[in-house]
């Protein structure tokens, strides 16, 4: 299977990411273009597929996760459905500390 042409979320433990796979560039590596964010121009980067292997730090949480997509529309569907998650909890959370 091909990374290229998948779009995808970059979710790591301070900040996420999106963007699309632009080619497989031999061996291990992948160029990506990285979206437009609040703290990053859109940017070229090459990646080596280990880095987007998830992390795990040492309570077991993953900091490091990648989600791919075959569309852009799947990938906006996803980040709503995860903002909307995230805002569930974080209203759980808030009522659990009263």
């Amino acid at each position: 299977m091909s990374l290229a042409g998948k779009f995808f979320m970059h979710l790591g433990k301070e900040h996420g990411h999106t963007g699309v796979v632009v080619q497989h560039v031999e061996g291990r590596y992948i160029l990506v273009r990285m979206d437009r964010s609040e703290d990053m121009p859109t940017s070229m980067q090459l990646l080596d597929l280990v880095d987007i292997s998830a992390d795990f730090d040492s309570d077991g949480d993953i900091f490091n996760e990648w989600e791919f997509f075959d569309t852009r529309e799947q990938l906006e569907a996803f980040d709503e459905w995860l903002s909307k998650t995230q805002e569930k909890f974080e209203s759980a959370e808030g009522v659990a500390r009263h």
